[in-house]
């Protein structure tokens, strides 16, 4: 009985990874009602960290999206981060990807909003003492 509950579970995972569609979502925000159509066909970070001879953390920044994209390289050891971490990052509410960075009290922060028929990469740089007011600025367009 249970060799066939097993059997049967693994072969109705396989029946559904078997899509060649990318899965889309449509999620309601509850502050204005509009449909937010989220895909799972985001470009994907690629950080490779690496460090010199004075042990200075140094990231390739790289996204993949049908084909790998430099975009530059930062000073320290950058992560992607996770959707519930924006907010208290003060990320942009279009956000739908980021990474971040930080060394020697700058934040490097790297983020990918959705604009019609491509991807928009943009960045900024925060201070550790600064105000807060520093802004994205758009660094590359992608085309989807």
């Amino acid at each position: 009985m249970i060799k066939k509950l097993i059997i049967s579970t693994v072969f109705a995972l396989t029946l559904t990874s078997c899509n060649n569609n990318p899965p889309t979502q449509t999620a309601t925000s509850t502050a204005d009602a509009t449909p937010v159509t989220v895909t799972s066909n985001l470009p994907k970070w690629q950080l490779t960290v690496t460090e010199d001879s004075m042990a200075i953390p140094h990231t390739k920044i790289q996204l993949i999206y049908n084909e790998t994209i430099s975009l530059k390289e930062g000073t320290g050891h950058f992560r992607a981060l996770e959707k519930n971490e924006f907010a208290d990052k003060k990320m942009p509410k279009e956000t739908l990807t980021a990474c971040s960075g930080f060394w020697a009290g700058l934040e490097h922060q790297l983020i990918i909003v959705d604009s019609s028929d491509t991807w928009v990469v943009k960045e900024k740089y925060i201070d550790e003492g600064s105000d807060g007011t520093e802004t994205f600025e758009t660094i590359k367009v992608i085309k989807k």
